[in-house]
């Protein structure tokens, strides 16, 4: 399978919040580099426009994986006149790569004259969840609006429930949703018995400031201590 990535990037980093293939016989293939087995991939694309290969063998399947990718830098367009410029902003863009579906979604790009854009982006995963469970995942960011959709959702219906700005979504319907804010709060409840596989949903959202302000960094928690990959918000017991 080939999952190809068009973005108008210098470079973009590549990193897996999930990854088991079978060791050295079923391996992702980036920029000629193969990545096998339980080792997450974290690595930086020194280009926009590469394509992720996925191989395997005729026996003894694993788990699969999951991708995310984003840019680092941006490209900015060529002056339109001896006094004015237009600079293209960093696009963010993630995919989620499953092992046998080729997908690409890819995030809201902008071009505006004078302003420079900001991508913020997470994932809250809670899967295999327990009875009796009372959660939150505190959102802060410095954007307008949210947008939030889930990848996976399976959790009893009308008892075991997630709740976003006072909605609460059951079932195996799954979530697509905007939220009017840069703060708020995702919830989850269960009930004490019969529990589902559970959910993972991810968010972003693009704030766009003067480029005399200075933007700030999202303060839910990053899968790692860079700040290119997309973060993983962790739930409080409430």
């Amino acid at each position: 399978m080939e999952w190809p990535i068009a973005a108008d990037c210098a470079s973009v980093a590549v990193a897996s919040t999930v990854f088991d293939t079978e060791e050295r016989y079923d391996f992702v293939t980036i920029q000629g580099v193969q990545y096998s087995g339980g080792n997450a991939i974290d690595t930086t694309v020194p280009a926009g426009n590469f394509v992720v290969k996925f191989n395997s063998d005729g026996s003894s399947t694993k788990g699969g994986f999951t991708l995310l990718w984003r840019c680092l830098e941006t490209i900015t367009a060529p002056a339109t006149s001896a006094t004015t410029s237009v600079t293209t902003p960093t696009t963010t863009e993630a995919t989620t790569v499953a092992t046998n579906t080729p997908a690409a979604t890819t995030g809201p790009a902008a071009t505006t004259p004078s302003i420079q854009a900001t991508t913020e982006s997470g994932e809250i995963r809670h899967e295999n969840y327990s009875d009796n469970e009372d959660l939150e995942w505190p959102i802060t960011t410095n954007c307008n609006e949210v947008r939030l959709w889930s990848t996976a959702f399976d959790t009893e219906t009308n008892y075991d429930y997630v709740t976003i700005e006072s909605q609460r979504y059951s079932g195996t319907t799954g979530i697509t949703v905007t939220v009017p804010a840069g703060n708020f709060v995702v919830q989850f409840h269960s009930d004490g018995s019969s529990s589902k596989t559970g959910f993972v949903l991810l968010w972003e959202c693009e704030v766009v400031e003067s480029q005399s302000e200075s933007s700030e960094a999202i303060t839910a928690a990053p899968t790692s201590s860079t700040a290119t990959q997309a973060s993983v918000t962790q739930a409080t017991r409430t």
